[in-house]
């Protein structure tokens, strides 16, 4: 937004009136809103089936443990090898027990 704001990615109900939205003002002014203000805008998405082909040919739907584990893999490999594996481990179980904040949708 031109006044700082931050818009967080959500996902509406197919109706348009009393939505919802979380902004966050990482700014040090402080940002007023009227009621009413326009804060971002709505674009239409489709929902997709994300499926892996196996060996034998054989279509099956990926496991959201699959995805997170890979999406955890593609951040640990970011992690500079001079981390001892200790904390390299630590930071893992953190993503691991975290891992409901991610967006998996990217």
């Amino acid at each position: 937004m031109k006044n700082g704001l931050l818009v967080a990615r959500f996902l509406v109900p197919n109706k348009l009136d009393k939505i919802l939205v979380r902004v966050t003002n990482p700014t040090d002014k402080p940002v007023y809103l009227c009621r009413g203000t326009e804060v971002t805008d709505l674009e239409e998405v489709e929902k997709l089936q994300k499926l892996l082909q196996d060996r034998q040919g054989v279509v099956q739907e990926k496991k959201p443990e699959e995805d997170m584990e890979r999406i955890i893999g593609d951040l640990m490999e970011k992690v500079d090898k001079e981390v001892p594996a200790e904390k390299t481990e630590e930071l893992k179980n953190v993503l691991r027990k975290h891992s409901r904040v991610f967006s998996k949708g990217e």
